[in-house]
């Protein structure tokens, strides 16, 4: 039962991680925000292979969809609100191109920043060798 215990483990994780970045430490508005982008952070590496977890890549969801203010008002507490989805969506992003394999995560990066120089045919070429090498991969 050592693997369930393990499961049992990080589905704790996750949910302390998501309650964290949801509701951070209302005591002090800094810390709490500075302790919440931490939480998303958790949750980026816990969503990630080898051993990614489905619960977390859900709780990074849910920040971009809920992610709440407290203590503050108005254009701040948008802010806030703001850089917390933000940071989920970039965790999402981050957590999605990773394989598990740091070559594989490279030629991802390579072609990304192909495409992001609109040098298309270049992008193709490193995607096409990427599917070839790893065509269970979903982001190649």
């Amino acid at each position: 039962r050592p693997m369930a215990a393990l499961l049992w483990r990080q589905r704790r994780r996750v949910q302390q991680e998501l309650e964290t970045a949801l509701f951070g430490s209302q005591s002090d508005s800094d810390s709490s925000l500075q302790a919440r982008l931490e939480a998303i952070a958790a949750l980026e590496e816990l969503a990630s292979p080898p051993s990614a977890s489905p619960e977390a890549e859900d709780a990074l969801h849910r920040i971009l969809r809920e992610a709440p203010a407290f203590g503050e008002e108005g254009e701040q507490a948008q802010a806030t609100v703001a850089r917390l989805r933000n940071r989920a969506e970039e965790a999402l992003w981050g957590c999605w191109h990773r394989s598990g394999d740091e070559e594989l995560d490279e030629s991802i990066k390579r072609g990304m920043a192909l495409m992001e120089k609109e040098r298309f045919d270049e992008a193709i070429v490193v995607f096409t060798e990427l599917i070839s090498q790893a065509p269970l991969f979903v982001e190649a």
